[in-house]
């Protein structure tokens, strides 16, 4: 699997874990830059679209930039492809696994 960029991953498996703003900043990218790159990958991974439509989303959605193209552009010719979200909390509690074994403060709250 490949990690795109601009991101930090970590976990087993490999699991995106948000902006590398630490690294953005240190080479200059503005908050609001910084934002736009969050908010892109936001809809690509936390939006529960399937990887085709997120890159459509995400094309129509948010104006042309080059770190935008630059991140539609890696995705779309990984032929390994990308990572993938970790989900700390449930959309709903309807039972379906996220992280198995692991017991989540939210769990009392499903009933």
């Amino acid at each position: 699997m490949d990690v795109p960029p601009f991101i930090k991953a970590d976990r087993e498996p490999l699991a995106y874990m948000g902006i590398n703003s630490v690294g953005l900043e240190r080479r200059g990218f503005s908050k609001e830059k910084m934002h736009e790159l969050h908010e892109i990958y936001r809809a690509y991974f936390n939006m529960g679209l399937n990887g085709s439509k997120a890159l459509e989303y995400i094309e129509g959605n948010f104006p042309s930039t080059p770190e935008r193209d630059y991140i539609l552009e890696f995705i779309r010719k990984s032929e390994r492809g990308v990572i993938r979200a970790v989900s700390f909390y449930p959309p709903s509690c309807d039972g379906s696994p996220l992280m198995e074994g692991i017991k989540h403060e939210w769990e009392p709250y499903c009933t």
